[in-house]
């Protein structure tokens, strides 16, 4: 039943979502369609529009260039006749070098003069900074006696040039005249560059000759029509070639078809965004006529879906027609004792669980407390027979080293030595034999009133010289004296700084404070040691718990036993890295 239930709202709601989209769709797609339609049109107009209007550009412009540069050769050709009069009056070679270099030191544009001897295929009188790049005589083989004559346009490197041949004189051609001109035109190097700076291109050149655009040299131009070009790599433009008058130069003025095509893309673009904002707003308002024609079924159909899901708190309007009001309100009837039936029943399986949760917790503390007991009990009488075997021949074994070394004068200097090891290791065994004996059998302390920081002091010297590690006591004041028995406390101290020690082994430092907490004296170890690792530190008060290669793991537990025993506590805490910190607080005085 309930799958029965889950399947119907989906098919009802799906239905209407279908009617919803199907509305939806039409209208875009008629929306969209019109859209495309004129955007095309549109297109097409406006680039057969905008592509006559950038070729009558490309001429326009081409032509006026052609007239400034036309009158720069002219006025360059008079100036080259003022020069040829001038070097001609001269009849000396001494005389001509001079006229020419005081004539090119006034000209920046003119990079350097020759007298060329055609017969002789030799320059004589070179004048001006141009004497190794003067003209060779191909490059003047055009020239004719009698005439005037403008190269066509040459690079060298970054320089852009033209060469003017002339007789010097007008009865022989026995010598010739050569001028190198800068190519420095600001009428046509500003128009150029508007024209540049707009996506055009402005190319001087000649047929079969070297091209260039103003700054370097650059492909030709290849025509495939009349106003088609073709231009780096594969690029399409749009531009007009002219002849300039009196000169070998052919100026080129093109637009690439993607620039003269841009103001058509914004056009489309234009066209496609207000279109799309009519799309938008058509959809809009036909998404919200139709969400309005099924919003009231569509939202009792979620809500009968969500019931089925087991989601009780959803409820409908009981708003609009009158059928849909009576079928709103009954839903909600029917929400509303499915809710309140869901809730008794969470609730009283929330109460079980949580009794449950509390005796399971309850009886596996009772085990684990169990365990422990059983566990500390076997280990005691352990230690405690042990303990009681091991200290007559320890005691044995003292006094029998103590008197060799009574009698150590007659024994060689090495074997003193040993006695001295054997008399460590000896000490080391007492402090385990005396760690299982208190660890067995805790007696009941004999309290009196300590001195604190003395107390304190005392438990320090117990651990005689230290190697690379730094004692540190920070005592407060108000921390006078402490009322527990000093046998047993002093040995949980000193097992607690015994094992602040073991972990230094590489030196470092160990702080011991002490502060005052009300009836209770606080006494913080605190070393610099690697600290100790997160799942260890749960189990360092544990008997035989050890992470250490000496050791039977029974310091840290007696202490603890010997701390509670004297009304204390005893905690620690660490971080891996940055040492370990035990906190003792013992009964004030």
């Amino acid at each position: 039943m309930p799958v029965l239930m889950a399947a119907q709202p989906g098919l009802g709601k799906d239905a209407m979502r279908s009617l919803k989209h199907q509305i939806v769709l039409l209208v875009f797609t008629v929306v969209l369609g019109t859209v495309v339609i004129c955007s095309f049109v549109a297109f097409v107009q406006f680039e057969r529009t905008l592509r006559g209007t950038a070729i009558r550009q490309t001429e326009l412009l081409a032509a006026d260039l052609s007239m400034i540069l036309e009158a720069n050769a002219s006025a360059a050709l008079r100036e080259a006749t003022e020069l040829r009069s001038l070097v001609a009056s001269d009849t000396t070679p001494r005389a001509r070098r001079h006229a020419l270099t005081a004539y090119l030191a006034g000209k920046p544009d003119l990079i350097g003069a020759v007298i060329w001897m055609p017969d002789s295929a030799r320059r004589h009188l070179i004048a001006g900074p141009a004497a190794e790049s003067a003209p060779s005589p191909a490059r003047i083989a055009h020239a004719r006696p009698n005439s005037i004559g403008v190269g066509p346009v040459a690079t060298e490197g970054a320089l852009l040039f033209y060469d003017i041949s002339l007789p010097l004189s007008a009865e022989t051609d026995a010598e010739r005249l050569i001028l190198r001109r800068r190519f420095a035109t600001e009428d046509v190097q500003r128009l150029a560059n508007e024209i540049i700076s707009a996506g055009g291109a402005v190319l001087l050149g000649h047929t079969g000759g070297d091209w260039s655009d103003l700054a370097q040299v650059v492909d030709a131009p290849r025509p495939e029509s009349d106003t088609q070009y073709r231009w780096k790599g594969d690029s399409i433009y749009d531009g007009a070639t002219v002849r300039v008058p009196g000169t070998p130069w052919d100026l080129w003025v093109g637009v690439p078809r993607v620039t003269t095509a841009a103001p058509i893309r914004r056009m489309v673009a234009n066209v496609a965004g207000t279109g799309l904002l009519i799309l938008a707003f058509a959809t809009l308002a036909t998404v919200l006529l139709a969400r309005r024609l099924a919003a009231p079924l569509d939202r009792l159909n979620e809500a009968i879906a969500l019931v089925a899901q087991g989601e009780h708190r959803d409820r409908v309007p009981t708003s609009g027609p009158a059928e849909v009001a009576a079928l709103g309100h009954t839903f909600n009837e029917m929400a509303d004792r499915v809710e309140e039936g869901t809730n008794r029943l969470e609730h009283l399986v929330e109460q079980r669980t949580r009794e449950l949760e509390t005796a399971l917790s309850e009886l596996r503390n009772t085990q684990e407390q169990l365990v422990r007991n059983e566990r500390v009990a076997t280990l005691g009488h352990l230690a405690s027979v042990v303990g009681d075997e091991l200290r007559n021949p320890l005691r044995t074994m003292t006094n029998t080293i103590y008197s060799l070394e009574m009698a150590s004068h007659l024994v060689p200097p090495f074997v003193k030595e040993n006695y001295g090891i054997l008399r460590y290791h000896m000490l080391v065994a007492e402090k385990i034999v005396g760690d299982l004996l208190d660890f067995a059998q805790v007696k009941a302390p004999h309290t009196q009133r300590v001195q604190l920081s003395a107390f304190l002091d005392e438990q320090i010297e117990r651990l005689g010289k230290l190697d690379r590690i730094l004692l540190v006591r920070e005592y407060d004041t108000r921390a006078v004296a402490l009322f527990v028995d000093p046998l047993q406390a002093g040995q949980a101290i000193f097992n607690v700084l015994t094992n602040a020690v073991q972990a230094l082994e590489r030196g470092g430092v160990i702080t011991i404070s002490t502060a005052a907490d009300g009836s209770t004296a606080v006494i913080d170890i605190v070393d610099t040691g690697p600290g100790i690792a997160a799942e260890d530190l749960p189990h360092i008060f544990e008997p035989l718990f050890t992470t250490k290669a000496r050791g039977i793991g029974l310091g840290l537990s007696v202490a603890r036993a010997l701390i509670e025993v004297n009304g204390g506590t005893i905690t620690a805490t660490s971080q891996p890295g940055e040492g370990a910190r035990f906190s003792i607080q013992l009964p004030a005085a």
